[in-house]
Order: structure tokens, then sequence, then C-alpha cells
């Protein structure tokens, strides 16, 4: 969970670093923000990321995402194969 006391304080976009190692989809408060290396659509539970690739990632999220109160970041993390880990 991420506090935030005031939502028109924050500037345009706010910035979030996160290690992918194949693909991810991040959502903020239930609704989706980014993705990579990911199909565009609804994706299973098991769907595989397009790019094999250890790095750090920087996206940009509108800060129009986030709410006075608590906000909560989720990402789902997908593999390029079945059996990867």
């Amino acid at each position: 969970m991420v506090q935030v006391a005031d939502s028109s304080a924050l500037p345009a976009e706010v910035t979030l670093h996160l290690y992918v190692v194949d693909g991810c989809i991040i959502w903020v408060n239930g609704v989706e923000v980014k993705r990579a290396y990911m199909n565009t659509g609804e994706q299973p539970y098991n769907a595989l990321a397009n790019k094999h690739n250890y790095q750090w990632e920087t996206f940009t999220i509108p800060s129009d995402a986030f709410v006075a109160g608590a906000n909560l970041i989720a990402a789902q993390a997908f593999n390029t194969s079945l059996t990867s880990s």
C-alpha cells in the first residue's frame, strides 16, 4: 500500500522502478497502468512473456491513477516459458 495525503500535490507522473525478469503487468487500485513484454488484452495466469530480459525498468504512471489515502500497486510477473523460474 502507498499512502497519499493529497493526490493533487503529486507531480504529473509518478516513477516506478521494477526489476523485470521476463514480463509483467502493473495495476494501481485495480486499473492496469503499464505492461512490459506482454501482449495486449487480458492475460491468463499462465500467459507467456514476449522477451527474456533481466533488467531494471522505469515506468511512469499518471498521477491521476492515485487517490488520496491508501493506494494498492500490484504487479503480475510472467515467464517466457512455463518451465522457467
